[in-house]
C-alpha cells in the first residue's frame, strides 16, 4: 500500500548522509533528524494530523519536537489510476497509481552564516529523493518512481500553510528553517500473474527447487513463485531443455546472481574486477569499461552439451543504453568468434557465431533481450526483443575454444572490449528458431516486469 511506500521514503530519508549518489549536492547542511512522519494528512480546520493508534493527533509544523519532517498527501487524501488499453483483467496489474506528496521539514537552530542554509537543507533532501533505490522495498507495489515538482524554502510560507487554521502565527527565527519540497509518486500493483497450471500444493518445480535450494539469499516468496513461473513455462515450451548456461544476474543478491540456473554449482560465473558497487539487486551487473567482467567457466568447445557446431546460441539482456565499441558477451579463438556487441559506433549492432565475418544491422539503442542463433551449417540469425533483426547464409567454421565472458570478451584468454552497460541476464545453448526465441523472451520479460526490471515495450 501507499503507506509501505511512504514509510520506506521516510526511512530512506532518515538513514540518508550520502552526499554523492546520482545528484550531487554543493554543501553539507549538517542536519540530523530526530523523527520522520508518514502518511500524515492535513485537515482544513485541525491542520497536519498523523494516526496514532485508535486516534490522530497534530503532528504539524507547531509542534516542539526539534528537526523532524513528515510526508503528507497536498490536498486531499486521492490516488488517480491510469489503466492500461485493452484490459483483460479486473486486477490492477498494469494500472500505473499517482499520488501527489509533500515533504515537509523542520529544522530548529540552524546556524546562519551567508543567508544561504535553507537552500542548503532542501537540496539535501532533494538529493535524498532524487536517489531514492526501491530495490530493497519488498511489498507488492512495482515500478516505484517520484518525480519533483515544486520546492519552497520560504519558510513563512511554508508555516503559513502547515499550520492549524486557528492558531496564532508563530515567529519565524532566522535559525528555524521550513522546508516543503512537492512530489508525485507513481507505482504499479503486482497482484495478477500469468502461470502454467500446477496441481494444489505441488510446490517448486523440481528445477527451479534446485535453484532456490542454492540461493544464499532467499527471495520474497512473491519473486521465487514468479521465478519459478518462468522456469516452468520455459520447461513447457522445450526451451529449458536447450540451455547449458542461464543466469539471471538481476538476482537478490550479488552472490546468487553467479549461479547457473541449468545446473547449479556447474559453471557458475566468477567475479573478475568488479565491485559491489557494480551490482543491484534486482537489475544486475554494470560494467566498469576497463577491466571488469564475469567469467562463465564455461567453454563450449569442450563444455557444450547444447551448444554445438551448427546449432548454438547466447544472448543477454542488456538493460541499459550505450553506444560503444565495446563487446556484452564473447568468445574468441583461432579464427573463429562468437560475440555480440549491440551497439556500436554509428549505431549498429555486430555479432557473430562460431564463424569469423560480422553480422550487421543498424541499431539506435542498446537496451533489450538479444539472442544471436545458428540452425545450420550456413544459418544464422540474430534477435532483438523476438524481432529478427538479421540473417544470412554465413557458414560456420569451428566453436571458440576459450570460457565465455560477459561484459567483455574473451579473446585466446585475453580480456578485451570492455563494457559498461548493465546485463539482467545472459545463456547460451542451442540454436533457436523465430519461435523459441518469441517463447524465451516471453518468459523472461514476464519475469523482468514482475521485479521492476522489464525494459521490452
Amino acid at each position: 500500500m501507499i503507506t509501505d511506500i511512504t514509510k520506506y521514503i521516510v526511512d530512506w530519508v532518515l538513514a540518508w548522509d550520502d552526499l554523492t549518489g546520482d545528484c550531487l549536492i554543493t554543501e553539507d547542511p549538517g542536519v540530523t533528524y530526530k523523527d520522520g512522519l508518514h502518511l500524515a494528512y492535513k485537515d482544513p480546520i485541525k491542520g497536519v494530523l498523523i494516526k496514532t493508534s485508535e486516534e490522530f493527533e497534530y503532528s504539524g509544523i507547531d509542534d516542539r519536537r526539534g528537526n523532524f519532517f513528515y510526508l503528507r498527501h497536498v490536498d486531499a487524501e486521492e490516488l488517480t489510476y491510469n489503466p492500461v488499453e485493452n484490459r483483460t483483467s479486473s486486477c490492477l496489474k498494469d494500472t500505473q497509481i499517482t499520488a501527489n506528496l509533500r515533504l515537509v521539514s523542520v529544522v530548529k537552530n540552524l546556524v546562519q552564516v551567508n543567508g544561504n542554509e535553507r537552500y542548503e537543507v532542501e537540496e539535501f533532501l532533494r538529493n535524498a529523493l532524487l536517489n531514492l533505490d526501491f530495490t530493497e522495498y519488498d511489498g507488492i507495489e512495482r515500478n516505484i518512481a517520484i518525480e519533483l515538482t515544486l520546492s519552497r524554502v520560504n519558510s513563512i510560507q511554508v508555516l503559513a500553510e502547515e499550520r492549524k487554521e486557528d492558531a496564532t502565527p508563530r515567529g519565524v527565527e532566522l535559525q528555524n528553517v521550513f522546508t516543503a519540497i512537492d512530489f508525485i509518486l507513481r507505482f504499479n500493483f503486482n497482484t495478477e500473474r500469468k502461470h502454467v497450471t500446477v496441481a494444489p500444493d505441488e510446490g517448486f518445480s523440481t528445477q527451479y527447487q534446485t535453484v532456490y535450494d542454492a540461493f544464499i539469499v532467499k527471495p520474497p516468496a512473491d519473486v521465487a513463485e514468479d521465478q519459478d513461473q518462468m522456469v516452468r513455462g520455459m520447461i513447457a515450451d522445450g526451451d529449458w531443455q536447450t540451455k547449458d548456461i542461464f543466469y539471471i544476474t538481476s538476482a537478490q543478491s550479488a552472490a546468487d546472481s553467479l549461479i547457473n540456473w541449468i545446473n547449479p554449482g556447474t559453471h557458475d560465473l566468477t567475479i573478475v574486477n568488479l565491485l559491489a558497487g557494480n551490482f543491484t539487486a534486482y537489475r544486475g551487473w554494470t560494467g566498469n569499461g576497463v577491466n571488469g567482467y564475469l567469467n562463465t567457466n564455461y567453454n563450449p568447445n569442450t563444455d557444450g552439451v547444447n551448444y554445438l557446431l551448427d546449432s548454438a546460441s547466447f544472448g543477454v539482456y542488456v538493460r541499459t543504453d550505450v553506444e560503444e565499441l565495446r563487446t556484452d558477451i564473447g568468445i574468441q579463438s583461432a579464427g573463429t568468434v562468437s560475440f555480440l556487441s549491440p551497439r556500436r559506433a554509428i549505431d549498429v549492432m555486430e555479432c557473430r557465431i562460431n564463424d569469423n565475418v560480422q553480422l550487421i544491422s543498424a541499431n539506435t539503442d542498446s537496451r533489450g533481450f538479444y539472442v544471436v542463433s545458428r540452425t545450420g551449417a550456413n544459418a544464422r540469425a540474430v534477435y532483438k526483443n523476438r524481432i529478427s533483426m538479421g540473417n544470412d547464409a554465413q557458414v560456420s567454421i569451428a566453436i571458440p575454444n576459450e570460457d565465455v565472458y560477459v561484459l567483455c570478451r574473451n579473446n585466446a584468454g585475453v580480456s578485451v572490449d570492455f563494457s559498461t552497460k548493465q546485463i539482467a541476464a545472459a545463456f547460451a545453448g542451442g540454436g533457436q528458431t523465430q519461435t523459441n526465441v518469441n517463447n524465451f523472451t516471453d518468459r523472461l520479460e514476464t519475469f523482468m516486469d514482475s521485479i521492476g526490471a522489464g525494459i521490452i515495450p
